[in-house]
This record gives C-alpha cells, sequence and structure tokens, in this order.
C-alpha cells in the first residue's frame, strides 16, 4: 500500500470537511436577503391599492404573487442546503489507538508482525478516508446545488418585489 495514497484520500477527506464549512458560511447572506424580502413583501402587501384600476391591480398582484412563489422556492431551497444532511466523520482518536493495539496485539506473534500492522492500520485508514470522503462529497455536491437554487429563486424573487415596488410607487404617484 503506498503512503502516497494515503496522504491523498487524507487531504481530499479534509477538503471536503473544510467545504462544507465553507458553504455554511455562505448561507449567512441568502439568509439576510430572504429576510429583507420577506419585509418588503409584506409592506407592499400591506399598501392600499383601492384607488387602483383593476388592470393595475392585477399587475400589481401577479408580480407580488410569483415573487411569494420564488421566495418560498428559495427557503425549500435554502432549507436543504442547511438542514438534512449529515456528514460521515473518521473515528476519534481513542477508537483508532484501540483498532491499532488490536492489530498488535493479533499480530504479536508473527515475525513479520510490524509489516502486517503497518498494512492493514494504513488499510484501515485509507478506507475510513475514502468511504467518509466520498459520502461527504456527494452531501457537500447537493448542498451546493441546493445553495445555487436559492441564489437563483432569491434573485427572481427580489426582481419581482422591486419591479412591485416600483410598480407600486408610481400608482400611487398617479
Amino acid at each position: 500500500m503506498n503512503d502516497e495514497n494515503l496522504k491523498l484520500y487524507e487531504k481530499m477527506y479534509l477538503f471536503e470537511i473544510e467545504r462544507r464549512e465553507k458553504i455554511n458560511a455562505r448561507l449567512n447572506l441568502p439568509m439576510a436577503v430572504i429576510v429583507a424580502i420577506f419585509g418588503l413583501l409584506s409592506y407592499v402587501f400591506n399598501f392600499n391599492t383601492h384607488s387602483f384600476t383593476t388592470c393595475e391591480n392585477f399587475v400589481f398582484y401577479i408580480l407580488l404573487f410569483f415573487a411569494s412563489i420564488s421566495l418560498f422556492f428559495a427557503c425549500y431551497h435554502f432549507k436543504n442546503c442547511w438542514s438534512g444532511l449529515v456528514d460521515q466523520y473518521m473515528p476519534t482518536a481513542k477508537v483508532i489507538e484501540d483498532y491499532y493495539q488490536t492489530l498488535e496485539s493479533t499480530y504479536a506473534e508473527f515475525d513479520e508482525r510490524e509489516d502486517l500492522v503497518k498494512s492493514y492500520f494504513n488499510k484501515f485508514l485509507l478506507e475510513s478516508y475514502t468511504e467518509y470522503g466520498s459520502f461527504n462529497a456527494k452531501n457537500n455536491d447537493y448542498r451546493s446545488e441546493q445553495l445555487y437554487f436559492t441564489v437563483r429563486a432569491l434573485s427572481v424573487s427580489l426582481f419581482l418585489a422591486l419591479i412591485a415596488t416600483i410598480v407600486l410607487k408610481i400608482m400611487a404617484l398617479t
């Protein structure tokens, strides 16, 4: 077994752990935008539109409806990105050390004891890094995809909410 492979898979595993933290850090801005859009929509929904024509009301409420739908899509994808996935982590140092001690006691009577212990221990580490790193990579790919959908839906929602606000202000001036 090659120590280079072990180092590579360890780096890949650690990269996925770090990637998760970066994705979680990127959730702060969408959270703030979601709150801001909810505030904007609640302000605009409470505006008195009785003096507007039927056509103006229709355009105004259609824009608000689609902005709200898009905001709820953003919230759905945000929830998927933020929660629901559990990553897998390497065993604790105690568990790893116990496994190493078990290997040493198992192969204590063999002539090539050191080589066997090292080989099986490296195999254990390699399999752990491979399994957990791959699992976490799939989770992070899903999180990234959901964050992308969140940002797209928020962009649409914000655009429609701003257009509705502009339409509202223009109609209020006339």
